[in-house]
Protein backbone atom coordinates (compact mmCIF):
# COMPACT_ATOMS: atom_id res chain seq x y z
CA UNK A 1 0.00 0.00 0.00
CA UNK A 2 2.84 2.35 0.81
CA UNK A 3 4.32 1.90 -2.67
CA UNK A 4 1.11 2.99 -4.36
CA UNK A 5 1.02 6.18 -2.33
CA UNK A 6 4.57 7.04 -3.25
CA UNK A 7 3.81 6.74 -6.98
CA UNK A 8 0.97 9.30 -6.80
CA UNK A 9 2.22 12.29 -8.78
CA UNK A 10 -1.01 14.35 -8.62
CA UNK A 11 -2.72 15.90 -11.59
CA UNK A 12 -0.89 16.37 -14.83
CA UNK A 13 -0.65 19.74 -16.51
CA UNK A 14 -2.97 18.57 -19.29
CA UNK A 15 -5.66 17.58 -16.77
CA UNK A 16 -5.43 20.99 -15.06
CA UNK A 17 -5.71 22.81 -18.39
CA UNK A 18 -8.78 20.75 -19.32
CA UNK A 19 -10.47 21.54 -15.99
CA UNK A 20 -9.68 25.26 -16.36
CA UNK A 21 -11.01 25.25 -19.95
CA UNK A 22 -14.29 23.70 -18.76
CA UNK A 23 -14.61 26.35 -16.04
CA UNK A 24 -13.98 29.15 -18.56
CA UNK A 25 -16.57 27.72 -20.98
CA UNK A 26 -19.21 27.41 -18.24
CA UNK A 27 -18.51 30.94 -16.97
CA UNK A 28 -18.77 32.39 -20.47
CA UNK A 29 -22.05 30.57 -21.04
CA UNK A 30 -23.42 31.99 -17.78
CA UNK A 31 -22.46 35.57 -18.77
CA UNK A 32 -24.03 35.18 -22.22
CA UNK A 33 -27.22 33.79 -20.65
CA UNK A 34 -27.42 36.72 -18.21
CA UNK A 35 -26.89 39.22 -21.03
CA UNK A 36 -29.66 37.62 -23.10
CA UNK A 37 -31.99 37.69 -20.08
CA UNK A 38 -31.27 41.39 -19.43
CA UNK A 39 -31.87 42.22 -23.10
CA UNK A 40 -35.19 40.38 -22.97
CA UNK A 41 -36.22 42.34 -19.84
CA UNK A 42 -35.47 45.64 -21.60
CA UNK A 43 -37.46 44.59 -24.70
CA UNK A 44 -40.33 43.57 -22.43
CA UNK A 45 -40.26 46.99 -20.71
CA UNK A 46 -40.41 48.78 -24.09
CA UNK A 47 -43.33 46.59 -25.21
CA UNK A 48 -45.19 47.22 -21.95
CA UNK A 49 -44.63 50.97 -22.31
CA UNK A 50 -45.91 50.94 -25.90
CA UNK A 51 -48.99 48.94 -24.88
CA UNK A 52 -49.71 51.40 -22.06
CA UNK A 53 -49.51 54.28 -24.56
CA UNK A 54 -52.03 52.51 -26.80
CA UNK A 55 -54.31 51.95 -23.82
CA UNK A 56 -53.96 55.57 -22.70
CA UNK A 57 -54.97 56.88 -26.14
CA UNK A 58 -58.00 54.59 -26.25
CA UNK A 59 -59.14 55.54 -22.74
CA UNK A 60 -58.70 59.26 -23.44
CA UNK A 61 -60.64 59.08 -26.72
CA UNK A 62 -63.50 57.12 -25.15
CA UNK A 63 -64.05 59.29 -22.08
CA UNK A 64 -66.29 62.29 -21.81
CA UNK A 65 -64.27 65.07 -20.27
CA UNK A 66 -66.51 67.46 -18.41
CA UNK A 67 -66.92 69.39 -15.24
CA UNK A 68 -70.28 68.84 -13.56
CA UNK A 69 -70.91 72.46 -12.60
CA UNK A 70 -74.57 71.96 -11.64
CA UNK A 71 -73.87 68.65 -9.81
CA UNK A 72 -76.51 66.62 -11.65
CA UNK A 73 -74.15 63.75 -12.48
CA UNK A 74 -74.23 64.16 -16.27
CA UNK A 75 -72.62 66.32 -18.90
CA UNK A 76 -74.81 69.23 -19.90
CA UNK A 77 -74.09 71.64 -22.78
CA UNK A 78 -71.22 73.93 -21.89
CA UNK A 79 -69.70 71.59 -19.28
CA UNK A 80 -67.27 69.81 -21.62
CA UNK A 81 -63.63 70.64 -20.95
CA UNK A 82 -61.09 70.87 -23.76
CA UNK A 83 -58.44 69.06 -21.72
CA UNK A 84 -57.65 65.46 -20.98
CA UNK A 85 -58.71 63.06 -18.33
CA UNK A 86 -56.07 60.33 -18.19
CA UNK A 87 -52.31 60.53 -18.15
CA UNK A 88 -49.42 58.12 -17.93
CA UNK A 89 -46.64 58.78 -15.47
CA UNK A 90 -43.15 57.32 -15.46
CA UNK A 91 -41.48 57.42 -12.07
CA UNK A 92 -38.11 56.23 -10.84
CA UNK A 93 -37.26 55.32 -7.26
CA UNK A 94 -33.50 55.03 -7.70
CA UNK A 95 -33.62 51.36 -8.65
CA UNK A 96 -36.64 50.73 -10.88
CA UNK A 97 -38.93 52.55 -13.26
CA UNK A 98 -42.68 52.40 -12.78
CA UNK A 99 -45.50 53.13 -15.23
CA UNK A 100 -48.49 54.62 -13.43
CA UNK A 101 -51.93 55.43 -14.79
CA UNK A 102 -53.22 58.72 -13.40
CA UNK A 103 -56.63 60.33 -13.49
CA UNK A 104 -56.71 64.10 -13.85
CA UNK A 105 -59.25 65.63 -11.48
CA UNK A 106 -60.87 69.05 -11.88
CA UNK A 107 -58.50 71.80 -10.83
CA UNK A 108 -55.44 69.98 -12.16
CA UNK A 109 -54.92 67.58 -9.25
CA UNK A 110 -54.00 63.95 -9.86
CA UNK A 111 -55.29 60.70 -8.48
CA UNK A 112 -53.90 57.28 -9.27
CA UNK A 113 -56.30 55.31 -11.44
CA UNK A 114 -57.68 51.99 -10.30
CA UNK A 115 -55.09 50.07 -12.31
CA UNK A 116 -51.89 49.12 -10.55
CA UNK A 117 -48.59 50.64 -11.43
CA UNK A 118 -46.34 48.39 -13.49
CA UNK A 119 -42.72 48.04 -12.52
CA UNK A 120 -39.96 47.49 -15.01
CA UNK A 121 -36.94 45.33 -14.43
CA UNK A 122 -34.10 46.82 -12.42
CA UNK A 123 -31.90 46.19 -15.47
CA UNK A 124 -33.71 48.86 -17.52
CA UNK A 125 -32.63 52.47 -18.03
CA UNK A 126 -34.82 55.00 -19.83
CA UNK A 127 -33.81 58.13 -21.68
CA UNK A 128 -36.04 60.78 -23.26
CA UNK A 129 -35.61 63.37 -25.99
CA UNK A 130 -38.26 65.78 -27.23
CA UNK A 131 -36.99 65.44 -30.82
CA UNK A 132 -34.05 67.82 -30.22
CA UNK A 133 -31.51 64.98 -30.14
CA UNK A 134 -30.52 65.64 -26.52
CA UNK A 135 -31.32 62.63 -24.36
CA UNK A 136 -31.74 62.81 -20.62
CA UNK A 137 -32.32 60.01 -18.15
CA UNK A 138 -35.93 59.72 -17.08
CA UNK A 139 -35.27 59.81 -13.35
CA UNK A 140 -37.13 62.81 -12.05
CA UNK A 141 -38.55 62.00 -8.62
CA UNK A 142 -41.91 63.62 -9.46
CA UNK A 143 -42.23 61.60 -12.63
CA UNK A 144 -42.53 62.22 -16.33
CA UNK A 145 -46.11 62.67 -17.59
CA UNK A 146 -47.57 61.73 -20.96
CA UNK A 147 -50.97 63.12 -21.93
CA UNK A 148 -53.23 62.89 -24.97
CA UNK A 149 -56.27 64.96 -25.83
CA UNK A 150 -59.62 63.58 -26.92
CA UNK A 151 -58.61 63.68 -30.60
CA UNK A 152 -55.63 61.42 -29.85
CA UNK A 153 -52.93 64.08 -30.23
CA UNK A 154 -50.08 64.04 -27.72
CA UNK A 155 -50.36 67.09 -25.46
CA UNK A 156 -47.33 66.33 -23.23
CA UNK A 157 -44.53 63.81 -23.52
CA UNK A 158 -44.09 63.55 -27.30
CA UNK A 159 -40.58 62.45 -28.18
CA UNK A 160 -38.26 59.49 -28.34
CA UNK A 161 -37.90 57.11 -25.40
CA UNK A 162 -34.81 54.92 -25.41
CA UNK A 163 -34.73 51.69 -23.44
CA UNK A 164 -31.21 50.73 -22.47
CA UNK A 165 -29.48 48.00 -20.54
CA UNK A 166 -27.56 49.15 -17.46
CA UNK A 167 -24.34 49.06 -19.50
CA UNK A 168 -25.75 51.78 -21.78
CA UNK A 169 -26.49 49.77 -24.91
CA UNK A 170 -29.76 50.79 -26.59
CA UNK A 171 -32.10 47.83 -27.01
CA UNK A 172 -35.38 49.47 -28.09
CA UNK A 173 -36.91 52.88 -28.78
CA UNK A 174 -40.50 54.06 -28.59
CA UNK A 175 -41.36 57.21 -30.53
CA UNK A 176 -44.48 59.19 -29.67
CA UNK A 177 -45.33 61.78 -32.31
CA UNK A 178 -47.30 64.94 -31.58
CA UNK A 179 -50.19 63.68 -33.72
CA UNK A 180 -50.51 60.70 -31.36
CA UNK A 181 -48.97 58.02 -33.53
CA UNK A 182 -46.34 55.91 -31.87
CA UNK A 183 -44.06 53.05 -32.83
CA UNK A 184 -41.58 50.75 -31.21
CA UNK A 185 -38.26 49.75 -32.81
Amino acid sequence: MKKKMDNNDGYTLVELIIVLAIIVILTTAAFVTMSVMHTAKVKEAASTFDAEITDLIARTRNQDVYQDTNNNGKMDPGEELPGYKYELGISYDGQKYYINNWYLLPGGTHSQAATKSKSMSAYVRMQYSDFDGIYVDVNVPDGHMIRFDKSGACVDGAGVYKFLKKDGSVIATVTINKNGSHQIK
